[in-house]
């Protein structure tokens, strides 16, 4: 493949995977918060109950520091920009890594 395909990707393909897990996570949260609640209430073995418990706090936790940093990229732009979404839709890393 020649050098100069992909040269965006090849460049920064650390942020836009991080940006594509975040997208997935996001994705699959309604369905894994109710299967994972769901488990709660069945039991059937103490391994499934931890898995479901883990995995609901693991999601939840990546999701809260997603909002988190999204929240605190406004709250930095509107001090600079006096517009919320100037830095997150202007700096392409950070639109790859925190735009969704």
């Amino acid at each position: 493949m020649p050098s100069d395909k992909f040269q965006d990707f090849r460049n920064g393909w650390k942020i836009v995977m991080r940006g594509i897990l975040f997208r997935l996570t996001l994705i699959g949260w309604a369905q894994m918060c109710v299967l994972c609640l769901w488990e709660l209430t069945r039991r059937d073995s103490a391994a499934e109950v931890i898995l479901a418990v883990m995995m609901f706090l693991s999601m939840a936790t990546v999701l809260g520091w997603a909002a988190f940093k999204v929240i605190t990229l406004a709250k930095r732009s509107i001090a600079m920009h006096k517009n919320p979404a100037y830095i997150l839709y202007s700096d392409p890393a950070c639109l790859n890594k925190w735009g969704f």
